[in-house]
């Protein structure tokens, strides 16, 4: 009787154990994202920007993530970063994120990831609102890539 109780609590657990471990393999699916922010410039003109994502599953990989600019006819890219690490903090001139003349800038980014058999896929992050440059690529850089020491193609 006893081995009786002990194997149905058994099947019991066992039985429990997919629902205990599908729903942490959601949660993490759910909680991926990337969270964009941008402060404003310093003396020099430079905003800093942070973006920090969260992969979809452990092994993922970011190869890289572009600042694009929101438009309503089409989104623009406007700078580009070669990079593994998915929290990345950088200045840059702030004139390159003025993609609207004078109306509100509004900037995200689109995170690209790969997996480890090779597909990929892209998170999107919130979008930032604000009055970055003012002369439209006057005095910006025409560089509007970053590649990470180290990056492998």
């Amino acid at each position: 009787m006893v081995t009786r109780k002990i194997w149905i609590g058994g099947l019991a657990m066992l039985a429990a154990l997919p629902l205990a471990v599908v729903p942490a393999a959601q949660a993490n699916a759910d909680s991926a994202g990337c969270r964009l922010a941008i402060s404003a410039g310093d003396a020099q003109n430079n905003a800093t920007v942070t973006l920090v994502c969260q992969q979809r599953s452990a092994g993922d990989e970011l190869r890289a993530f572009k600042l694009m600019g929101s438009d309503t006819f089409s989104d623009d890219v406007e700078f580009t970063v070669y990079t593994t690490k998915t929290s990345y903090r950088f200045k840059l001139y702030e004139e390159v994120l003025n993609e609207d003349d004078g109306d509100t800038d509004e900037i995200y980014a689109n995170a690209y990831f790969r997996r480890p058999k090779g597909t990929r896929y892209t998170l999107r992050s919130n979008k930032v609102n604000g009055s970055w440059g003012g002369l439209r690529y006057c005095c910006a850089s025409s560089d509007r890539v970053r590649i990470d020491p180290g990056y492998k193609f």
